[in-house]
């Protein structure tokens, strides 16, 4: 059974593919051992420790290879966030800018 809302907002759907794009060509970028670590943390699930368990290392071994991961990520879903943000209309008053009015 096809979802109903799909289609349903084409904007936000190509956005989406877009973020997914991006974020797989990042993960592209990492070592193989960096992509492990991250798609276990991220995609399983998985605990640091655990993590560090699997790849027969240790925990803080595990950390150091998944920071390169989350800060790509992290710096494209910022990006991505940045450009779906329209600015906000604030009216500029006088009690906007803490000023009284005299009356």
């Amino acid at each position: 059974m096809a979802d109903a809302r799909a289609g349903a907002n084409p904007e936000r759907d190509l956005m989406r593919r877009q973020l997914g794009d991006r974020i797989n060509c990042a993960l592209e970028k990492l070592t193989p051992r960096e992509r492990m670590v991250f798609e276990l943390k991220h995609y399983h699930g998985l605990k640091l420790r655990t993590v560090g368990e699997i790849l027969h290392t240790t925990e803080e071994t595990a950390k150091k290879h998944s920071l390169p991961g989350h800060a790509e990520i992290a710096w494209i879903a910022v990006r991505h966030a940045l450009r779906r943000s329209r600015p906000v209309s604030v009216p500029r008053t006088d009690a906007n800018l803490g000023h009284e009015t005299s009356s």
